[in-house]
């Protein structure tokens, strides 16, 4: 028991550490006069008392509110009131609450918290955050939340840098929208206990009222008697003798009735009141109990209990009569009334379902998911149905509700409904889509146009605007191409290809169907094998189209620029006369390969030169030698398998000598920072002279054959082509390499898949796993760390790449990831210089790319998945803003944030002051732990950046809860690991000082838990002349004048005293 200035309590939070009854025993002989040996204290010297116990009160707890009171956000969180009880303002920046007395500080009130004079002061005990205003704290939210099923609460401040105990209490279960909180003021003026209230008070008095409650209704056929039900949630037994009943309506009261003696509510039980007219005399003796002496009318009534001061007790306003259904509080005792199915008088009722989690409006983008959960509370089963606009779904009976792709026909008024033997209760929400652009063009998929013709892509747009457009060649972005309607007044042959329409909207990016353009020239046919080659007129200049759809790749067939292909025709040509010959696929309608040889047959045939992409929206061209009367076998074929209609267009220029032929270009690589690189051309060629190029531009001194690029960063980062001379002065451009940096040497991004047609699903996290697909990728498994930078310079996007992640695009790269084992894997674009688009898609033997993720959050897009094996996954990257020369960022880390596998539980140990102790933890981490944080109270512990703490000389303030944070490049864990209180002896001791106003003698000391202390003259008479009720304050007690005692001795008891000891006061002015 503590007995305080505002009564007792039975409750103690440090009751469990008391070794024994007695704390401790002090004798101090004080003998007149005072020897010179005593200590003295300090000139000025003074002692400054702890404030009063008790200075702020926990007047009221409310562990599970529903209607009683509610947040801004007008959320029924849990709440606790504070009252000041002194005249002063008090400033609250050293408090702090705590449900753990061994753990004072778990929750600080925020700088600038007060509570006014003989006022109240509400926290919100949900976990959230305090709300703050222009003008202070709007609303008080603890860090942590009230148990409904009972716990402790301690109100803690701090003294001279230590936590003390202002106010305690362990509260019990409360029912829901009742409280728990001290009584009210008694005849002496003290606060003496606590107690539920069924009326809580947030910021107002407490009221203490029997705990009595109007709790179910049944109003019955005339014939039939009514009944209403009393409740009692209180844990003792509660006495009705005297409370009054009255009934009115809005136009009649009805006579009060008294209950009389003899009458009452057991602990937590329910009695049945008739309401047959029978008073004292019941109409019908077999209904025991109490009888009303009026009848419950039909239409719309108030009952009340009351005091007889007339202090309302509870209250009940009916709803419209229903002579098959009660009206019922569920929970019991609460302020939520409802009609209920089944009536259950003398028992607990049974409760309509109460949605605690319900769908919520949302807008939505054509072709996103939807994802919704309910969740009701009440007497169970409880079952589900959704409706859309009023008709049930078919199959849609769980609490959640999915929606994959949400179309346009999914808009609607959506309500979920929950029955159980109560009733039933709905939840609503409504859908809003918004629709993806639709594009239509009006021109035929196909169509021819003659070079030095027009042609116009007349375009409609429907759906949310506004609109932004972007016109696409083969895939790739047409420059100034943003207007709705596309359109050319003067055709030449690399207009021709397969155009579409990149638009974005108000709900998303929609790619238009292709339409193929067809320059308007002579066809071939024919070609598929070598031994089928189309002949070409011998002429200087020529071009014929053809089409590859059904041709294929024939044993022996050599690889074209590079690339298998697969869809291979060959055409003929002899040159007239001598000179440098140009060919080009510009104007083809898909991602062409081109290759010349010369030979016989198609398993010895010796390429010439080849290209792959220098025609421009990926197209080739190139350039060769041509003698007189040498048939040249040129192939056309499609990246990857890419078909379609092409163009194939030579010219000779007679008069051009020869120029360098390059057998070997510059590799792209990547490279790792403050190493050395180089990149290097193999030539054949009368003279020659080389001149590096970084990024178009010209490298000063760099003529050789070979480029070494030394301490690379990244300002190296970018393309490295070499232009090659003759001493005719005739050039060729090699293909640019491609320099990245990385962590690691390993492959370069990418810029094209293969097969080019490749569709692509969006999105598909559910579907089945994929098998590996036959690209470069990069292996990874659980600690795997990797990043590289990269440019986008010279990317495009392919005609069957997607918009990524909701935009338009249009310059991707990536890189390709397998796993060994499945495991998390973040990927992110931080440290880029622009604004970035990040999209993955998974392939493997499904002809198809299925959407994992994506992100377009600034130069900060970061995605994170779990990544499964035999699938390979594509992280592209794009340029939000179409900034291609800017450096781009790729960073990958693939585990799961640490695990800490012991203590497991925590540990709680106790430890004597002045010991020292360890704190080992064992976990698991891939990747490593890269940070450690120990946390004694949630506040970061000095030095506490180890895997193991060590503690040297504990004192009290390194009592408390011990917590860790691992951090990896996944994320950080946060675990429990110790609850350490250290023992901190009991200690008083006393000094003797003169001064100028005379000797006193200052007794201080502190220990585990509260303590009283007595005195005495002989040894044998004692009494107390001082209490220190709160464990760990330190007490101080100045003596004036001790001389004037020949003998004087102390001791301490426990406070609260054991029982069996008997403590005398002190007379006033002893000592």
């Amino acid at each position: 028991m503590i007995k305080s200035d505002h009564g007792i309590r039975d409750r103690d939070p440090r009751a469990r550490l008391w070794a024994s009854p007695l704390l401790a025993l002090l004798l101090l002989s004080i003998l007149a006069p005072a020897s010179r040996s005593q200590n003295a204290t300090l000139p000025g010297f003074s002692v400054t008392p702890y404030p009063n116990y008790r200075l702020l009160w926990i007047n009221e707890i409310q562990s599970r509110n529903r209607f009683t009171t509610f947040t801004a956000n007008e959320l029924a969180s849990p709440w606790i009131e504070l009252y000041n009880p002194t005249d002063k303002v008090l400033q609250l920046d050293t408090f702090a609450l705590s449900d753990d007395y061994h753990q004072f500080r778990r929750w600080r009130f925020p700088s600038g918290s007060v509570v006014f004079p003989n006022q109240y002061l509400l926290v919100w005990m949900d976990g959230a955050a305090s709300t703050f205003g222009p003008n202070g704290i709007n609303e008080l939210h603890c860090g942590f939340s009230l148990d409904p099923k009972g716990g402790s609460l301690a109100l803690t401040t701090l003294f001279q840098g230590k936590p003390v105990i202002v106010d305690f209490v362990d509260y019990p279960a409360i029912e829901e929208d009742l409280s728990y909180g001290l009584a009210p003021a008694a005849a002496g003026g003290v606060a003496n206990d606590y107690r539920i209230f069924t009326q809580p008070t947030p910021r107002e008095p407490n009221r203490l009222l029997p705990p009595v409650v109007i709790n179910e209704c049944f109003i019955l056929p005339s014939q039939e008697p009514s009944w209403f039900e009393l409740y009692n949630p209180s844990r003792s037994g509660v006495d009705l003798t005297g409370l009054v009943v009255t009934l009115f309506t809005a136009g009649a009261q009805f006579q009060p009735y008294l209950i009389p003696k003899g009458h009452g509510i057991p602990a937590g039980g329910f009695v049945r009141v008739w309401a047959d007219g029978g008073g004292q005399f019941p109409p019908n003796p077999n209904l025991t109990g109490l009888h009303m002496p009026w009848h419950l009318p039909t239409q719309t009534f108030t009952l009340q209990i009351s005091h007889t001061d007339g202090s309302v007790i509870s209250s009940w306003v009916t709803k419209a009569s229903d002579p098959k259904r009660a009206e019922a509080r569920y929970p019991d005792g609460s302020r939520n009334v409802d009609s209920v199915n089944r009536a259950t008088p003398g028992a607990p009722n049974v409760g309509l379902p109460t949605f605690i989690q319900y769908p919520s409006s949302m807008t939505l983008i054509e072709g996103s998911s939807l994802n919704w959960h309910a969740s009701a509370v009440g007497t169970s089963p409880i079952t589900y149905q959704w409706f859309l606009d009023g008709k049930p779904i078919a199959g849609a009976t769980s609490p959640d509700f999915q929606i994959s792709p949400v179309a346009l026909k999914d808009q609607g008024a959506y309500q979920v409904v929950a029955s159980n033997p109560a009733g039933t209760s709905a939840a609503g929400a409504s859908i809003a889509v918004l629709e993806l652009p639709r594009v239509t063009i009006d021109a035929p998929a196909e169509f021819r146009v003659a070079i030095g013709k027009a042609f116009r892509l007349p375009t409609g747009l429907a759906g949310a605007g506004p609109f932004q457009v972007q016109w696409k060649r083969n895939g790739v972005n047409i420059p100034q191409a943003n207007l709705k309607d596309y359109s050319k007044d003067v055709i030449d042959f690399e207009d021709g290809g397969t155009y579409t329409a990149a638009v974005l909207g108000g709900g998303g990016v929609t790619l238009s169907v292709p339409i193929r353009i067809l320059i308007d020239v002579p066809t071939v046919a024919g070609g598929d094998d070598f031994i089928e080659a189309i002949p070409l007129a011998s002429a200087l200049a020529g071009n014929v189209r053809g089409n590859n759809s059904k041709a294929t790749r024939e044993p022996g067939e050599p690889v074209h620029a590079g690339n298998r292909g697969g869809r291979s025709i060959w055409l003929l040509w002899t040159p007239p006369v001598t000179g440098v010959a140009t060919v080009n696929t510009r104007g083809s309608t898909f991602d062409t390969l081109l290759a010349v040889y010369v030979g016989k047959s198609v398993d010895a045939l010796q390429r010439v030169e080849s290209d792959d992409d220098r025609g421009g929206f990926y197209t080739s061209e190139l350039r060769f030698n041509a003698a007189k009367g040498t048939t040249y076998a040129i192939a056309v074929d499609g990246f990857g398998g890419d078909e379609g209609d092409f163009i194939l267009k030579w010219k000779l220029d007679a008069t051009s000598p020869p120029i360098p032929v390059i057998l070997k270009h510059p590799v792209s690589q990547t490279g790792v920072p403050v190493k050395n690189v180089s990149f290097g051309v193999t030539a054949t060629g009368v003279g020659l002279q080389y001149q590096w190029l970084f990024n178009g531009r010209v490298i000063r001194g760099a003529t050789l054959d070979t480029l070494a690029v030394t301490k690379i960063s990244l300002d190296d980062v970018g393309l490295y082509s070499v232009v090659v001379t003759s001493e005719q002065k005739t050039s060729v451009e090699s293909y640019p390499g491609r320099l990245e940096l990385g962590d690691l040497p390993r492959p370069p991004s990418e810029d094209k898949y293969e097969p080019p047609f490749q569709p692509f699903s969006l999105p598909s996290l559910g579907d089945p796993e994929l098998d590996l697909g036959s690209v470069p990728v990069i292996s990874v498994s659980a600690g795997t760390i990797g990043s590289q930078w990269l440019t986008l310079r010279g990317s495009s996007t392919q005609l069957s790449e997607p918009p990524p992640c909701g935009a338009i695009g249009g310059s991707s790269r990536f890189q390709a990831f397998s796993f060994t084992a499945q495991a998390d894997i973040i990927i992110d674009t931080i440290g880029s210089t622009n604004d970035t688009i990040l999209a993955v898609y998974g392939l493997g033997a499904a002809p198809v790319f299925k959407y994992v993720a994506c992100d377009k959050t600034s130069s900060n897009s970061l995605v994170r998945f779990t990544g499964k094996p035999l699938t390979t996954y594509f992280a592209f990257v794009d340029a939000a803003d179409g900034n291609t020369n800017a450096i781009n960022r790729l960073n990958w880390r693939v585990g799961n944030n640490p695990v800490i596998t012991s203590p497991t539980p925590p540990l709680t140990n106790s430890v004597d002051s002045g010991s020292s102790f360890s704190l080992p933890i064992a976990f698991i981490a891939a990747p490593s732990v890269s940070a450690f944080q120990w946390m004694l109270d949630g506040d970061a512990f000095p030095g506490g950046n180890m895997n193991k703490l060590d503690v040297m000389g504990a004192g009290a303030d390194e009592t408390g809860n011990y917590s860790v944070i691992l951090s990896n490049a996944m994320g950080s864990t946060t675990g429990l690991v110790a609850n350490i209180y250290v023992r901190v002896p009991f200690k008083l001791s006393a000094s003797y000082s003169t001064g100028g106003s005379g000797a006193t003698l200052l007794l201080n000391g502190v220990a585990e838990q509260g303590f009283l202390v007595e005195a005495s003259t002989d040894l044998v008479h004692w009494c107390e002349f001082a209490q220190n009720p709160l464990p760990l304050n330190p007490f101080n007690y100045v003596l004036a004048d001790p001389g004037k005692y020949a003998r004087l001795f102390f001791r301490c008891q426990p406070f609260p005293a054991p029982p069996m000891y008997t403590v005398i006061p002190c007379s006033p002015g002893f000592p």
